[in-house]
């Protein structure tokens, strides 16, 4: 479970804890699918949101970011929503309406890019954003230290 900070504020301010991780063991062979999956996601601004996932080689995907919103301001809140983020699914998660239950793939609208918050970033020790495909894991190793950020 994650927890907003308690002030609002226009700087970034990253969700507790921070990064969530998951130890993985015990596997043999390399990966050939992932899926994530984000539950009871509830927040009032969804469209705020950055998530990113991290191989334990440092590999990264951003899963979802500016999604579920309409970009003009207004909370579209997310309450209880499960979402399944899943390359070979047939939509991608929706960019510019309210977030509901459902397999997506991962998307990156930067459509609706503002001043306050002009670049995709995520705050210390997160590393670099890498692309919204999560195949970029395909072939590696899945045992170690996974991070959600």
């Amino acid at each position: 479970m994650f927890t907003a900070p308690a002030t609002p504020s226009a700087t970034i301010q990253p969700l507790q804890p921070y990064p969530s991780t998951l130890t993985v063991s015990g596997f043999t062979g390399v990966i050939t699918d992932v899926n994530v999956l984000l539950n009871d996601l509830t927040y009032t601004f969804p469209e705020d949101l950055d998530v990113l996932v991290v191989h334990p080689d440092g590999t990264s995907v951003l899963l979802m970011s500016d999604a579920g919103g309409n970009g003009d301001g207004v909370a579209e809140r997310t309450s209880d929503v499960d979402l399944i983020l899943d390359q070979q699914a047939s939509n991608l998660l929706p960019a510019d309406t309210q977030l509901s239950s459902g397999t997506f793939r991962p998307v990156d609208d930067d459509v609706d890019l503002d001043s306050t918050f002009p670049v995709d970033a995520s705050p210390a020790p997160a590393p670099a954003i890498g692309g919204t495909s999560l195949d970029v894991f395909n072939g590696k190793d899945p045992n170690g230290t996974w991070s959600l950020y």
